[in-house]
């Protein structure tokens, strides 16, 4: 017979929640998890992965063949690609980039600049 109520789960440290009977003639609902916490979907994601899948893809978003992302929208665009390319967990892309301030060609990032930051801002936190 299942845990009615929520000690079992306590004693786990997750959040649950009792559930209606079923309409198969059970008398008692069944606990299930209510923790909203999705899997870390980036634990296999590491700085090599990260630094190939740039390498791979930077030229197609470098629009001006200039070597170096120097618009936000280079670097959004890049971003949104590599975060479905690499399965990473859902963030919000658009205040991650946001963050960068202002890209021109004074403060450009090269393959390799950009491959440090997008690994310490999706994958390191």
């Amino acid at each position: 017979m299942p845990p009615t109520s929520g000690e079992h789960a306590e004693a786990k440290g997750e959040d649950k929640a009792l559930l209606p009977p079923s309409d198969k003639g059970e008398d008692e609902g069944l606990l299930v998890s209510m923790n909203s916490s999705p899997v870390n979907k980036t634990l296999h994601v590491d700085k090599a992965l990260v630094e190939a899948a740039v390498v791979e893809c930077f030229s197609r978003y470098d629009v001006d063949d200039s070597g170096t992302l120097n618009t936000i929208e280079e670097a959004r665009m890049l971003t949104i690609n590599l975060v479905f390319k690499l399965d990473i967990e859902p963030v919000d892309v658009n205040a991650k980039i946001a963050e960068l301030g202002t890209l021109d060609d004074s403060c450009a990032m090269d393959a390799t600049q950009y491959s440090a930051w997008f690994f310490s801002t999706f994958v390191a936190d």
